[in-house]
């Protein structure tokens, strides 16, 4: 079997409100936060003229104890390995809430997913949020600035400000932006798949594409809209890896903020994951490509391409399917992060390939390793949701163009709104186009991923158990960070002072140190 691509093109970019957030308070210091916290956040935000509440507690998988990082330079082969234990964002999962200040009551509104950091003296606040179907970013005016391409005389410049902002939906075609007739079109699939066979005949001749075979060939998407049964019962974990090649990096203020700013792509997107097919997402495998792009991408790192070379973002798929065909591990997928744009497309993926490593794989279908591109944009963990589930087995949701005038047939090879209606009115995350607003799978994306795991039509094999990832938050004692069930940490016997009030050894205070314990601290912290 081998795996189809299907891209993604972007809409037009429409951010419809923005402001600084103001007033936030946590509930508790934030310098007494960690990542086993839960915790309260309330902030303004003022073009809506609400008070907004979330309620958080730990996001667990993205990040742990398994993650490691590889940072390559424009010049190595082989980069420096760490693990995620330093430095690391804490994330956050939770509730989203409206607060009535007059009748002192809360309305809930959605959910949320935040990364909070430390940077240059405060601490700060990113991720997603919903407000009644709504969704609302908070991002560094650094990162807002250049995912919108805003020029410093367009807004005043404060690098670590926090940006609340949300994307406009287009009243006047149902709700969400539609491209005309005249666009190129959404999904590449067939062209890409007969320009791939012949190139592969004279590039790769040891990895010949096989005859293609579509998701509708597995069944009728309409007798299975809205069906979950084959999806997983008890939560399962897709170990993920992520490539940033330069492109991507450049886009970035520093190599921390590229790096944190793909963690919390991914735990925003595990949200839908989780509660949609039962299954999280977990960074295994994170590597960093240095923002100066080398002329020639080394043979180690062949899709390590600037934008100026002459590939598009099918050659993309091609380098970094054929580069992540090589590597011998046991993540479902690899995702290849970059800022550089062939037209409108923004994404691309094989359709079914999951835990596929290479042809040849013990699944024994054989077929293309498990890929896909990302590029960068205001939507980007949608566009990253969008082409996993790709991954997944799911095709893309037909629009009014794919119907004809007697209504849905299989070989349109989409996924129709319903058993009776076609079109399915650009409302979902597998829209073929990334637009603003799309926040869940169709009925029919769902039937067909869950039953697509359900019949072995997609490798699900590779996929893990919550206890088969070990959490980061449990609690390691000489590590130097201070975790639930210890005292302290003064990073064990080598690094901690003789006459330190911490036991290196067991990470509890010495006798009569607790005399030194902090008073207590008022309810609310306010930050701005």
């Amino acid at each position: 079997m081998a795996y189809v691509s299907s891209g993604v093109i972007e809409t037009p970019d429409t951010i419809d409100r923005s402001s600084t957030i103001e007033k936030l308070d946590f509930s508790q210091s934030p310098h007494t936060l960690d990542s086993a916290s839960s915790f309260q956040v309330e902030f303004d935000v003022p073009y809506e003229r609400q008070r907004i509440t979330l309620n958080l507690k730990p996001s667990r998988n993205v990040v742990s104890r398994l993650t490691t990082v590889e940072h390559i330079s424009s010049t190595d082969n082989h980069g420096v390995i760490t693990d995620i234990q330093s430095q690391r964002p804490l994330l956050y999962k939770g509730v989203a809430f409206v607060n009535d200040i007059e009748k002192q009551t809360q309305r809930r509104v959605g959910w949320a997913r935040v990364m909070m950091r430390y940077r240059q003296g405060r601490h700060v606040i990113e991720g997603t949020f919903t407000n009644d179907g709504t969704y609302h970013h908070i991002s560094l005016d650094s990162n807002y600035r250049q995912a919108r391409h805003i020029q410093d005389g367009q807004l005043k410049k404060r690098s670590q400000r926090m940006i609340v902002w949300k994307q406009a939906k287009d009243e006047s075609v149902g709700g969400l932006s539609q491209r005309s007739s005249s666009d190129e079109p959404t999904c590449q699939a067939h062209r890409y798949n007969d320009r791939r066979r012949q190139a592969s005949d004279d590039q790769d001749s040891h990895h010949p594409l096989l005859t293609r075979q579509d998701v509708n060939d597995w069944f009728d998407p309409r007798d299975v809209i809205g069906s979950t049964e084959g999806c997983p019962n008890s939560r399962r974990v897709a170990l993920i890896g992520i490539a940033a090649d330069c492109s991507y990096t450049a886009e970035f203020d520093n190599m921390q903020d590229a790096r944190d700013n793909i963690i919390s792509q991914v735990n925003i997107a595990s949200q839908v994951y989780e509660d949609t097919f039962n299954i999280a997402l977990a960074i295994q495998n994170l590597t960093m490509s240095d923002p100066s792009c080398p002329n020639d991408a080394p043979r180690s790192m062949p899709w390590n391409l600037p934008c100026t070379a002459n590939v598009d973002i099918n050659d993309r798929l091609n380098l970094f399917t054929q580069w992540r065909g090589r590597l011998r591990d046991d993540n479902a997928v690899w995702s290849l992060f970059s800022a550089c744009r062939s037209g409108s497309t923004v994404g691309i993926a094989w359709i079914g390939s999951l835990c596929n490593r290479s042809r040849g794989s013990s699944w024994g279908r054989g077929g293309t390793a498990s890929a896909n591109v990302v590029v960068r944009t205001t939507s980007e963990w949608q566009v990253f949701a969008h082409e996993l589930a790709h991954n997944l087995g799911a095709s893309h949701d037909c629009t009014s163009g794919d119907c004809g005038t007697s209504g849905y047939s299989p070989s349109d090879d989409c996924c129709p709104r319903s058993e009776t209606t076609c079109d399915a009115r650009n409302q979902y995350i597998m829209n073929p186009q990334s637009s603003p607003g799309l926040e869940e799978f169709s009925p029919c994306t769902i039937g067909t991923i869950c039953t697509g795991i359900g019949e072995e039509h997609v490798d699900t094999s590779c996929l893990v158990s919550e206890d088969e990832v070990p959490d980061i938050n449990d609690s390691q004692c000489g590590n130097g960070i201070v975790e639930p069930g210890e005292s302290c940490d003064c990073g064990g016997e080598e690094r901690c002072p003789e006459d330190s009030c911490c036991n290196p050894s067991t990470c509890q205070l010495r006798s009569g140190a607790d005399r030194f314990k902090r008073f207590s601290l008022p309810r609310k912290y306010s930050l701005l």
